[in-house]
């Protein structure tokens, strides 16, 4: 399992400022396997087909649950020993129910529903690539009150993955491969054990450890909410982040990484930067900007030694309520994080 490298939690009802819903997305997962014969025919196709048709519209992602597959990840195996009605492969399970035939106009139709539903929770999600890890922050907000037990998971998904697979030129390149989840459990970490409140919000962030056998520039990560319901997990919605929003890693080294936290992200008064590099910086400006980037004032500027720094934020009293952003910049590069000031 990949190393876990941070991970914050925070849970609150101010409504997410500025922040764009996103519609309910389903989930559509091939099971499949590179020694698979039929896989690499006209399921093979179709399958390419529903990740250009309805990539935008729905969570896509290709599971390779069996154990001698080349590409076969426990995760997969996981999320398919999850599914009751799983059988082998090749499969396709739409939010978690088998699709016997029709893979295409089945899809389509669910997403035609989906759009006309209210999901328990809107998620809205990005990336950003760093020179060693990725980090993934997720919103949710509760359109509806629920008190039953909720999971968060975060899964990397790479495309255009180049493997072996049986009926196929090894030219052709597979689509949409889960490739491992966030944290300890394939299916995330219990986010809510009793009553959430409608409008309530959580955010969430995670870092992974970057695998050398994955291409970076193919990366993808998808977050899936998941009810429990004794031992089998259910999906309620879901969402992906394809192209990274930022680019953090501001050392010339590309093994090395400036990591820029806050704690916590919601604040009334002050919270605490958190900044760590693996080698001094000769000129760095940290300072808080508004979401049109303007400069708010400066925490900062000058050298920043290596190893771990910290840093007091205090918000002026005649600084209004919402989401704003606080920036390093070093070498003309920056890095850029989100946080939150309550009413004070």
């Amino acid at each position: 399992m990949h190393r876990l490298l941070f991970l914050l939690f925070l849970v609150f009802s101010l409504p997410l400022t500025a922040q764009r819903l996103t519609p309910p997305k389903p989930v559509v997962i091939k099971f499949t396997a590179t020694w698979c014969n039929v896989c690499g025919l006209y399921f093979w196709d179709d399958f390419k087909f529903l990740v250009e048709e309805f990539d935008r519209d729905a969570v896509i992602f290709a599971a390779h649950a069996s154990p001698v597959s080349q590409l076969y990840t426990t995760t997969a195996e996981a999320i398919g020993n999850n599914f009751p009605d799983r059988l082998g492969q090749p499969e396709l399970f739409l939010n978690g129910n088998y699709v016997e035939e029709g893979w295409i106009n089945t899809t389509r139709d669910l997403i035609e529903e989906s759009k006309t539903k209210t999901p328990v929770a809107y998620i809205s999600l990005e990336h950003t690539m760093e020179a060693d890890s990725v980090l993934a922050t997720v919103n949710l907000q509760f359109l509806k009150s629920t008190n039953r037990p909720l999971y968060l998971a975060l899964y990397i998904v790479e495309d255009q993955v180049t493997a072996f697979q049986n009926n196929r030129s090894p030219d052709d390149k597979h689509a949409k491969i889960l490739r491992t989840h966030f944290g300890e459990h394939p299916f995330g970490t219990l986010i809510a054990s009793s009553l959430v409140e409608q409008d309530a919000t959580i955010e969430w962030q995670q870092r992974i450890a970057l695998d050398t056998a994955w291409q970076a520039e193919n990366l993808a990560v998808t977050a899936i909410l998941w009810e429990r319901a004794g031992d089998q997990y259910h999906i309620l919605n879901a969402n992906a982040s394809g192209t990274p929003t930022l680019s953090t890693s501001l050392d010339k080294h590309p093994l090395q990484a400036i990591h820029l936290t806050i704690t916590p992200t919601l604040f009334s008064q002050q919270t605490t930067v958190h900044l760590s590099t693996p080698s001094p910086l000769s000129f760095a400006h940290l300072e808080l900007l508004d979401l049109n980037g303007r400069s708010i004032y400066s925490l900062h500027k000058g050298i920043i030694n290596s190893g771990d720094t910290t840093f007091a934020l205090t918000a002026p009293s005649s600084l209004s309520a919402g989401m704003y952003l606080l920036r390093l910049v070093s070498d003309g590069r920056s890095v850029v994080r989100k946080l939150i000031l309550e009413n004070h």
